[in-house]
């Protein structure tokens, strides 16, 4: 499915910075895979995190997945390509005054699979 550049909005900085992480960034096909974080709540209207596809020879973009979380706005893939982390910026962890950071695995086919949720110490952490 083609995103327009409204879907991709300000995360596209982030995400070209992650694309080098990213297993899988660059493919035989000369592509690369991104993710996007975003806010999804109170106002946002994404789900998560998107996992897009970048086609270097011809500039399309394609959604290749969305994994569902609470305003996951700041990422960062871990040195051996095998994980995400996501800060989730929020107030309300487990009923608590704090944020949240969301650990995934990220599978060959550049899947996320939450692996771990925990508290941050303090209310929107990324901000």
């Amino acid at each position: 499915m083609p995103v327009n550049r409204r879907e991709v909005g300000i995360g596209l900085g982030a995400a070209a910075m992650l694309a080098a992480a990213a297993p899988g960034a660059l493919a035989a096909t000369d592509s690369y895979r991104m993710y996007v974080g975003s806010y999804t709540v109170p106002k946002g209207k994404a789900a998560g995190i998107v996992c897009l596809s970048l086609d270097r020879s011809t500039g399309q973009m394609s959604r290749l997945s969305e994994t569902p979380g609470v305003n996951p706005s700041w990422l960062a893939v871990s040195q051996d390509r095998r994980f995400l982390y996501a800060s989730n910026e929020i107030s309300d962890f487990q009923t608590a005054l704090s944020g949240s950071a969301t650990a995934y695995a990220i599978a060959p086919d550049g899947q996320l699979q939450e692996l771990n949720r925990q508290a941050s110490g303090g209310v929107s952490p990324a901000a």
